[in-house]
C-alpha cells in the first residue's frame, strides 16, 4: 500500500511544484525588468492567490467524490460534467472578486503602480478558467490512479511560461510588457495545460464512450452536493492563507528585519508542502475507491499507509531544519541584526511540520469519505480562538514580540492536527497503528 501511494502521490506533488517553480520563474524574470514591475508583481499577486487558492478550494472534495463513483461510471461521468460547471462558476465569482476589490483599493484617480496592478490582477484572473477546469479534468482521471500524465502536462505548461515570459519580457523581441507579460504568460500557460489535458481525455476515450458521456448532463442534486462540500472545504483553506497572511503583516508593524525574517521562514516552511499534499490527495482517493468497493471501514491499510509516509517525511524535514537553521539562514541575504529572529522562526517551522503534515493528510483522508465541516470548525477554533489566546499570552502577558504569533501559529498548527487525528480515529472507530 505504501508502494501504490508514492506511485500516485509523487507525480501529484511534482504538479505542485510545478506550479511554485512558475510563480519563481515569473518573479525572477520581472526581477530583471525592473524594480517597479516587481513591486506591482508583489503588490498583486498577495490579493490574487488567496481568492485563487480560497475558490480553488471549492474542487479539493472532487478526491473523494470521483473515487467513490468509481464502481458507477454513469454517476461518475455525470460529476464530471457538473463539477466542470461549477468550476466556471467559481471563476467567474474569483474574477468578480478580484474587480471589486481592485475597484475599492485602487481609485479610478491613482496613477502609475496602482494602475498597473490592477491590470495585472484583472489579466491573471482569466487564467482561472482554464485552472480550475484543469483541476476537474485531472481529478477525474486521478480517481483512475492517473497522475504521471498529468504531471509531464503541467511540466509542458510550465516550459510554455517560460518561453512566453522571454518573448514578452525580453528586450530582444521588444515588447517589454513587465508584469502585464508575466500575467499574459500566466494566462497563456494554464489554456495550453487544459487544451492538453482535454486532448488526452479525448484520447483515452475509452471510459467516456463506456458510459455516453454529455456535456449537457446538469443535476441538481449532484450540484448541490459538490457545493455543501466545496463551501466548508473553502473556508478551511481561506482560514490557512489568512493566518499566513496576518503573519506578514504583522512583521510589518516590527520593521524590516522582522519582514525579512518572516518571508525566508514561510518560504522554508512551505518548501515542504506540495509533498505533503501529494499524499493527502493520494489517501482521499484511495480512501474514496476503497468505500466505493468495500465500505469504509477497510480504509484500514490505506490509513496505517498514510500514517507511515507522512511520519517518515515530516521527520526528515524537521530534522533538517532544525539542524540546519544557521546554515540554511545563511543561503540569503539577511541584514546581521535580523540573523537571530530568522534563525528563531526556522527552528519555530522545523517543530510544526510535523503537525502541519499530518494535519493535510488528515484532512484528505476524511475528505475521501466527504466530512468537511468538521475539519473547517476544528481549524477555526484551533487557529482563530487558542491560537488568538496564545497570541495575547505570549505578547502581553510576557511580551515575547514578533515570536509571538509565530508561537500562536505553531500552537494552531498542532492543535489542529490534534483534532483531526482524533476525527481519523472517530471516523473510522478504531485506532490505526503506525
Amino acid at each position: 500500500m505504501i508502494k501504490n501511494l508514492l506511485a500516485l502521490g509523487l507525480p501529484i506533488s511534482l504538479m505542485q511544484f510545478g506550479s511554485a517553480s512558475m510563480n519563481i520563474m515569473n518573479t525572477v524574470f520581472v526581477s530583471m525588468y525592473s524594480a517597479e514591475a516587481l513591486a506591482v508583481l508583489g503588490g498583486g499577486n498577495g490579493v490574487f492567490w488567496f481568492v485563487q487558492v480560497t475558490l480553488m478550494a471549492f474542487l479539493f472534495p472532487l478526491d473523494g467524490l470521483f473515487s467513490q463513483r468509481n464502481a458507477e461510471l454513469t454517476e461518475k461521468n455525470k460529476l464530471l460534467t457538473n463539477a466542470i460547471y461549477v468550476a466556471i462558476a467559481i471563476a467567474a465569482l474569483a474574477i468578480l472578486v478580484l474587480y471589486l476589490f481592485c475597484f475599492f483599493l485602487f481609485s479610478a484617480r491613482d496613477q502609475g503602480l496602482s494602475a498597473e496592478t490592477f491590470r495585472f490582477i484583472m489579466i491573471n484572473g482569466l487564467s482561472l478558467f482554464p485552472l480550475f477546469c484543469f483541476v476537474v479534468v485531472q481529478k477525474y482521471w486521478q480517481s483512475f490512479y492517473c497522475t504521471r500524465v498529468f504531471s509531464i502536462l503541467v511540466l509542458i505548461s510550465c516550459m510554455v511560461n517560460f518561453l512566453a515570459d522571454y518573448i514578452l519580457l525580453s528586450p530582444t523581441f521588444g515588447f517589454l510588457m513587465g508584469a502585464e507579460g508575466v500575467a499574459w504568460a500566466t494566462v497563456l500557460s494554464r489554456m495550453t495545460v487544459l487544451v492538453l489535458a482535454v486532448g488526452y481525455s479525448l484520447y483515452k476515450v475509452n471510459q467516456l464512450e463506456l458510459k455516453g458521456y454529455s456535456v449537457f448532463g446538469y443535476d441538481r442534486a449532484l450540484l448541490g452536493k459538490i457545493m455543501r462540500l466545496g463551501l466548508p472545504s473553502s473556508g478551511h483553506s481561506s482560514l490557512e492563507m489568512a493566518s499566513v497572511m496576518l503573519l506578514s503583516y504583522f512583521s510589518i508593524v516590527f520593521g524590516p528585519e522582522a519582514m525579512a525574517a518572516n518571508q525566508i521562514a514561510l518560504t522554508l516552511g512551505m518548501a515542504s508542502f506540495p509533498i505533503y499534499w501529494g499524499v493527502a490527495a493520494a489517501a482521499s482517493t484511495y480512501i474514496g475507491g476503497v468505500k466505493a468497493v468495500a465500505g469504509a471501514y477497510s480504509s484500514r491499510d490505506v490509513i496505517s499507509a498514510t500514517y507511515r509516509i507522512s511520519l517518515i517525511i515530516s521527520v526528515v524535514a524537521a530534522s533538517l531544519l532544525w539542524l540546519l537553521s544557521r546554515e540554511v539562514t545563511s543561503f540569503f541575504d539577511v541584514p546581521a541584526e535580523a540573523v537571530e529572529l530568522t534563525k528563531t522562526l526556522v527552528m519555530l517551522v522545523a517543530l510544526y511540520q510535523i503537525a502541519d503534515c499530518f494535519q493535510s493528510v488528515t484532512a484528505g483522508v476524511l475528505r475521501g469519505v466527504s466530512i468537511i465541516t468538521p475539519v473547517f470548525i476544528s481549524n477555526l477554533v484551533c487557529y482563530y480562538v487558542l491560537g488568538l489566546l496564545v497570541f495575547v499570552f505570549c505578547y502581553v502577558g510576557i511580551d515575547m514580540g514578533y515570536i509571538s504569533i509565530w508561537i500562536a501559529f505553531c500552537v494552531g498548527v498542532n492543535a489542529s492536527a490534534a483534532v483531526n487525528l482524533w476525527l481519523v480515529k472517530r471516523r473510522f472507530l478504531t485506532l490505526v497503528k503506525i
